[in-house]
């Protein structure tokens, strides 16, 4: 197996996991998603510390949510599947 088969292959996992997790404790996946990002101090395996700063991807997501009006995009989309 090559090293980006492998990587899509894991990615994708991960991506099943995440979305098997959300369903089953009743959270949007995106929720979940953003909990399990690296925070500020949280250790990085290979070098041995602490991740300096803030995450950016929360930020920018938080950003992307309140841009896209994901909440009621996401309820519109719960109203139409109830149909």
């Amino acid at each position: 197996m090559n090293l980006i088969t492998g990587t899509t292959q894991g990615v994708a996992t991960i991506e099943w996991i995440m979305e098997h997790i959300a369903h089953t404790v009743g959270k949007d996946p995106l929720d979940v998603r953003m909990l399990n990002f690296m925070k500020e101090g949280d250790q990085i395996i290979v070098h041995g510390k602490g991740l300096e700063s803030d995450n950016i991807c929360l930020r920018m997501i938080h950003e992307i949510k309140v841009s896209g009006d994901y909440e009621r995009r996401k309820k519109s989309v719960e109203a139409f599947n109830q149909v």
